[in-house]
């Protein structure tokens, strides 16, 4: 996710540089409904926040292209409330031809300490079913009710199906430790479940997994 994993990886890569950060590909509101609906990519937000708190900021220079990458647009037609990393890292994918190398190269340019890992490359939307059988399609409107927010989730899962790539499954079974969270719980943390093989290789992994709990609770 976003906030709370930004938080995380800052202070871990004082401590290491073999950091992989699983971000979730289900957001759909704000600037991520113009890139999954438009320029049919998966949202990049997330990915820019674990890529900015990785980045090497030894230098002015380091310090200058962190900065760059978090600049937002407030009054430009078109692209208001987008961030230029969002906007860098959807030209470099159309030039690349590859969302993936995009996001590859973007981490070589920030000098981060470690990779940034979408967990699928599947176009996904969160699909909640809740206590009085309503389906809510969209993390959005599952983070922003728009019904009783009172209402419990009963069963999370994606539409349509999706797999994690290799690299996070590799990942997550070669990992010292595993830090799980924190971040809206549905939204973030369970986003990243319901993507099938991360549960079964989070359980076939021998490190050790440390869940970070939320300070408040929330809709659902």
């Amino acid at each position: 996710g976003g906030t709370g994993t930004f938080s995380i990886l800052n202070g871990l890569k004082k401590y290491s540089e073999h950091i992989y950060a699983v971000v979730t590909m289900a957001d759909s509101g704000g600037s991520a409904k113009k890139e999954r609906d438009e320029w049919g990519l998966l949202p990049n937000s997330d990915i820019r926040k674990s890529l900015i708190a990785l980045a090497d900021i030894s230098s002015d220079d380091s310090l200058l292209l962190r900065q760059l990458f978090q600049y937002r647009y407030s009054n430009q037609k078109g692209i208001s409330g987008m961030s230029f990393g969002n906007l860098f890292l959807a030209t470099l994918t159309k030039l690349l031809k590859s969302q993936k190398k995009a996001i590859e190269k973007a981490g070589e340019l920030l000098n981060i300490k470690g990779k940034v890992l979408p967990v699928t490359m599947d176009k996904i939307n969160l699909k909640a079913i809740y206590e009085n059988g309503s389906e809510v399609l969209g993390e959005h409107f599952i983070d922003e009710p728009q019904h009783d927010g009172r209402l419990a989730i009963t069963k999370l899962s994606t539409h349509p199906y999706a797999r994690a790539t290799k690299e996070v499954i590799r990942a997550i079974i070669k990992s010292d430790v595993i830090i799980i969270g924190p971040g809206g719980f549905y939204t973030t943390i369970l986003a990243n479940l319901v993507i099938d093989g991360v549960v079964e290789a989070i359980q076939k992994s021998k490190a050790k997994k440390i869940f970070i709990m939320n300070l408040m609770t929330e809709y659902g």
